[in-house]
């Protein structure tokens, strides 16, 4: 669900009737804001689907992610050289993840690590293979 959606669509009370309502529109738009459909791995289902579906090779995958994702700016080479603090190693993070959620977290991107969008549907599933494999 996009919070922005939800907010240029809702129709805000005027004159006496908005006084009252203030205080809950906090509320309100967490409400509205929290439903738990923005999850990496439910934004774009269908694709993710397709993705899961496709057989990924393991030497492919190592060639997009050093292309993609393994600058020093990203994950690094190795994928556990972090290029910012914030960014998580990937031998910490990938083993917790099931492929659902590891594709969703590449074709949709998270918290600071943007979306991966441009990548076919056939390289996020050699990237994929590329990460079982690798970061264990």
């Amino acid at each position: 669900m996009d919070c922005r959606l939800i907010a240029a669509e809702t129709s805000l009370p005027s004159g006496e009737m908005f006084g009252r309502a203030l205080p809950f529109l906090p509320l309100l738009f967490t409400l509205a804001c929290d439903s738990g459909d923005d999850e990496p791995d439910e934004m774009n289902a269908s694709r993710i689907d397709t993705i899961e579906a496709l057989s990924g090779k393991t030497a492919d995958g190592q060639t997009t992610f050093a292309s993609t994702c393994g600058s020093a700016a990203c994950h690094g080479a190795d994928g556990n050289t972090p290029g910012a603090a914030t960014t998580p190693t990937l031998a910490d993070e990938v083993p917790g993840l099931s492929d659902r959620e590891l594709i969703g977290v590449v074709i949709n991107g998270y918290e600071t690590m943007p979306p991966q969008s441009s990548l076919k549907d056939q390289q996020v599933a050699d990237v994929l293979a590329y990460s079982r494999a690798t970061f264990k």
